[in-house]
C-alpha cells in the first residue's frame, strides 16, 4: 500500500488537502505560480495553506466519506476552478492569440498542396508545420496507472498520420504522456526538413527542454532534489532535436479550452492510455553518443506566456512531488 500522505493545495484551482497525487495535481498543473505540498500530517498540510491563504474553518466543507474532522476542501462559493471565459477560448491565459493558420491560398506551392491535404501552417515566412501533442494519466500513483500520448497533424489525408499511443514501461505517469506525445512526433514528422512548431499545453515539458536543460545538461542531469525526472525521454528527446534537419519551437497553448486541436491531441492521448501496456523501449538515445557538431538544443525556440512559467523553486518542489508518487507506485506494484 502507498504511504499515506496529505496534498496541500495553498494556490491552485482549488485550494485545500487532498488525499492523492492525481487530485493535487489536478489542481496545480498549468496553474500560475501554484503552491502545493506533500505532507506526513493533516495538521501540517493544513498550516501549510493557512500560511499561504489564510483559509477560514467555516469556508470548508468535509471531503467526501470523511467526518467533519476529516480532511477538508473550501466551498467552490469560495474557491472557483480556473476557466476561460468563452471570448478568450483558443487563447492563452495572457490573452494573446494562438497564430491562425495560414489559408491554403496564401502558402507557397509545396505547403498550399500539404494545407489542402489538411496539414496545418502558421502564418509566418517561412511558414511552420502545426503539430499539437498531449499526454494522459489517469490513477497517477496507483497500481491501476495507465498514461498515453497524442500525435495530431490534421483531419483529412493528414489523419493517417495522427498517433496514439500507451506510454512504455511500467512507469505511467501524465508527465511521461507529455514527453512521450512530443518524441513521437519528432520521430513520426512527415516533412522533416520543413520548419515545425510543436503546441502543447505542457508547461513541464516546455520549460523541461528549453529554460533548465542547459543547467541540467552542465549539472551532470541533477537538480537540488536530486536526478532528474524522466531523464530517459528527456535526454532522448535532446538527442531528436538536435538532428532535425529545419528549425523547430515550442508553443505553448491553454489545455482544456475548447482549442481544436489540442482537444484532438487530448482525444488521441486518451485512447493511447486505454491501450494495452507496453514494454519499455530498450534503448533511449543517449546525447552522448551523438557527434560533437550537433547544434545546441538552446537553438529551439520557446513561445509561452511569462504569467506561466514556473520558477525554479516551483519545479523543483513540482519534482520532488512526482518522486514521491512514482515510489509509492513501484512499492504498490
Amino acid at each position: 500500500m502507498p504511504k499515506a500522505g496529505y496534498y496541500a493545495v495553498a494556490v491552485g484551482r482549488t485550494p485545500g488537502i487532498y488525499g492523492t497525487w492525481a487530485e493535487c495535481q489536478a489542481q496545480v498543473t498549468g496553474f500560475r505560480a501554484a503552491q502545493f505540498k506533500k505532507f506526513g500530517s493533516q495538521r501540517e498540510a493544513e498550516e501549510f495553506v493557512r500560511r499561504h491563504r489564510a483559509i477560514k474553518s467555516d469556508a470548508a466543507v468535509p471531503l467526501a466519506g470523511t467526518s467533519s474532522g476529516g480532511m477538508v476542501l473550501p466551498s467552490r462559493a469560495q474557491s472557483k476552478p480556473d476557466r476561460v471565459p468563452a471570448k478568450n477560448k483558443g487563447r492563452t491565459r495572457g490573452n494573446s492569440p494562438i497564430a491562425e493558420y495560414a489559408a491554403a491560398d496564401t502558402l507557397p506551392e509545396r505547403f498550399a498542396k500539404l494545407a489542402a491535404q489538411g496539414f496545418m501552417f502558421t502564418a509566418t515566412s517561412p511558414p511552420r508545420l502545426v503539430v499539437y501533442t498531449d499526454g494522459s494519466g489517469l490513477s497517477n500513483g496507483t497500481r491501476r496507472a495507465c498514461a498515453g500520448a497524442g500525435v495530431y497533424w490534421g483531419d483529412g489525408e493528414a489523419a493517417q498520420h495522427n498517433i496514439a499511443e500507451r506510454v512504455p514501461g511500467k512507469l505511467q505517469t501524465n508527465n511521461r504522456g507529455e514527453l512521450l506525445s512530443i518524441i513521437l512526433a519528432l520521430e513520426n514528422c512527415p516533412f522533416p526538413d520543413i520548419d515545425l512548431e510543436v503546441r502543447t499545453d505542457s508547461q513541464y515539458s516546455i520549460m523541461s527542454m528549453t529554460v533548465f536543460l542547459p543547467t541540467w545538461i552542465k549539472n551532470g542531469w541533477r537538480t537540488q532534489a536530486g536526478p532528474v525526472k524522466n531523464v530517459d525521454m528527456i535526454r532522448h528527446l535532446l538527442v531528436l532535436m538536435r538532428r532535425r534537419q529545419a528549425p523547430m519551437r515550442f508553443k505553448h497553448v491553454r489545455g482544456h479550452s475548447g482549442h481544436a486541436g489540442n482537444d484532438r491531441a487530448d482525444e488521441l492521448a486518451r485512447s493511447g492510455a486505454a491501450m494495452p501496456p507496453l514494454p519499455d523501449r530498450r534503448t533511449w538515445l543517449d546525447p552522448d553518443d551523438e557527434p560533437v557538431d550537433h547544434k545546441s538544443a538552446t537553438d529551439v525556440a520557446a513561445d509561452i506566456d511569462p504569467a506561466w512559467l514556473m520558477s525554479e523553486a516551483e519545479m523543483e518542489e513540482y519534482e520532488r512531488s512526482l518522486a514521491e508518487e512514482q515510489s509509492e507506485s513501484r512499492q504498490e506494484a
